[in-house]
């Protein structure tokens, strides 16, 4: 049986259904009349570890489907910027221009701090294999 289904048996129906709200909605008071407990049940049950990391797993697995989603239409809205840098309207080849370049900008930087993070957990990894072998 999956592990999934063994871990939400530990659970009652109305934390079940609380999970299923809390993914999609934060807001306590909200879910907490959704499910038909009050809000001090909620905060009880988000302070449990089980339940906790049930929806942080949740969330997880709903923020990765979105952004599978987004990357199914990341080549149409280039072309869509694209295509809105070669429009008449100066003002609008400015702000398309000044977004697409904004946008690379951040990638470069995150790529950048991509590799400076491999590079120091490489570092650490080699001082870590010295200081073993000199014990």
């Amino acid at each position: 049986m999956p592990k999934n289904r063994t871990d939400l048996k530990q659970l009652s129906a109305k934390q079940v259904l609380a999970l299923e709200q809390l993914t999609l909605n934060a807001d306590v008071e909200a879910v907490a009349r959704a499910v038909k407990v009050s809000k001090t049940t909620i905060y009880k049950w988000l302070q449990k570890d089980h339940f906790r990391t049930k929806l942080i797993e949740k969330r997880s697995i709903l923020l990765d489907e979105n952004i599978d989603k987004i990357k199914t239409h990341c080549d149409s809205a280039l072309k869509k910027i694209v295509k809105l840098m070669e429009s008449n309207n100066e003002s609008m080849v400015f702000k398309s221009a000044s977004y697409l370049l904004d946008k690379a900008l951040q990638v470069k930087e995150l790529q950048e701090l991509q590799e400076r993070l491999e590079q120091l957990e490489q570092t650490i990894k080699e001082v870590q294999e010295n200081e073993n072998q000199h014990q």
